[in-house]
């Protein structure tokens, strides 16, 4: 795992991310090495991923998205600890975040931005080398 909050790669959103009212990804969400999800991903209250990782009701997604049509993301987006990914993340077409995340960095957007409610990594979310979104989320 990437130890510094770092982002030099570019999060390219090409068609639609739509995340819906609240995603909390608290205490730790290991993924291993691929995970492949298909065009409908449906997360109600509980979802156990790989390493007893647990995602509740609200999902906390990342933290720069270069977008492209439609980006859906929360009002607040919020990093409390640690996000580390991996080698490659692909959502969608054309999502990739390689080796850091940095939180600082500038956040460029396509053309429409929808924030849904409320975005939180309680703690640390550390993926492995490939983690594939399908097209609609």
């Amino acid at each position: 795992m990437v130890d510094d909050i770092d982002v030099d790669a570019d999060i390219d959103v090409s068609d639609d991310v739509d995340v819906g009212d609240d995603v909390d990804v608290c205490n730790d969400v290991d993924v291993g090495d691929d995970v492949d999800v298909g065009d409908d991903v449906d997360v109600g209250d509980d979802v156990d991923v790989g390493n007893g990782g647990d995602v509740g009701d609200d999902v906390d997604v990342g933290v720069v998205f270069v977008g492209g049509d439609d980006v859906a993301v929360g009002d607040d987006v919020d990093v409390s600890d640690d996000v580390e990914v991996g080698d490659d993340v692909d959502v969608g077409d054309d999502v990739e975040v390689v080796d850091v995340i940095d939180v600082s960095v500038d956040v460029d957007v396509g053309d429409d931005v929808d924030m849904g409610d409320a975005f939180d990594v309680c703690e640390a979310v550390e993926m492995g080398d490939a983690v594939y979104l399908g097209d609609a989320l």
